[in-house]
């Protein structure tokens, strides 16, 4: 089993991709927080300073813009793959 990254890893590695856009960069960050932290819905809105229901919405909205829009999928998948994790 692989070790779940903490939250400033996963905020790294999206801030390498996705650094020229910084509310999109926001948005994936909370996403794959959300999605491969472990942290608590709570946790990682105290982080961000949002509620509980704004990282669920952010997360939310990113999965499904990933799902129309290629080119996001693909950074995405860059900064998953740079964290060694799995999409499974």
């Amino acid at each position: 089993m692989h070790e779940m990254p903490d939250l400033e890893e996963i905020i790294r590695q999206a801030a390498k991709v996705l650094c020229e856009d910084a509310a999109l960069l926001r948005r994936v960050q909370i996403y794959l927080c959300h999605r491969f932290s472990g942290q608590t819905l709570k946790d990682i809105g105290l982080h961000f300073g949002i509620g509980v229901s704004g990282v669920s919405q952010a997360s939310r909205r990113v999965a499904l813009q990933i799902k129309g829009d290629k080119k996001l999928k693909k950074l995405i998948a860059e900064i998953i793959s740079e964290l060694n994790l799995s999409t499974v």
